[in-house]
């Protein structure tokens, strides 16, 4: 095709860039529910389904955790089983273990930056 079709934006009243957690929670709850919609429709697999409402919590619970929530991260680990990635195992135990918050932070720091593993190891000394 020879035609822009379509357009990316940034601003600060996005709902995906909002940093605000009242609007990650509705965005994640209403993300949630559509899914689950089109899941049923679509008859998925219940593996499927379990692995990607994990995921959704997931990305829930690593947004409490930077916002300093760990009793609502806690509260969200009764959605997700701990499978996947290590990313997703730390946020898991993070939200778990409030002694494993730093982690979560530190990770948090490493993918904003861009960091290599060199100065992510840096950091941790």
């Amino acid at each position: 095709m020879d035609e822009i079709v379509g357009e990316y934006r940034i601003h600060a009243s996005a709902i995906t860039g909002n940093r605000e957690i009242l609007a990650i929670e509705r965005f994640s709850n209403t993300s949630l529910l559509l899914v689950n919609y089109l899941m049923d429709k679509y008859e998925t697999p219940e593996g499927v389904k379990a692995v990607y409402r994990s995921q959704n919590r997931l990305r829930l619970i690593y947004q409490y955790l930077l916002a300093n929530l760990p009793l609502k991260a806690k509260g969200e680990l009764k959605y997700v089983q701990s499978t996947g990635s290590f990313k997703n195992k730390i946020i898991y135990l993070s939200a778990k273990y409030r002694a494993l918050n730093f982690l979560s932070h530190l990770m948090a720091w490493y993918y904003r930056s861009g960091s290599n593993i060199k100065q992510f190891t840096a950091r941790l000394r």
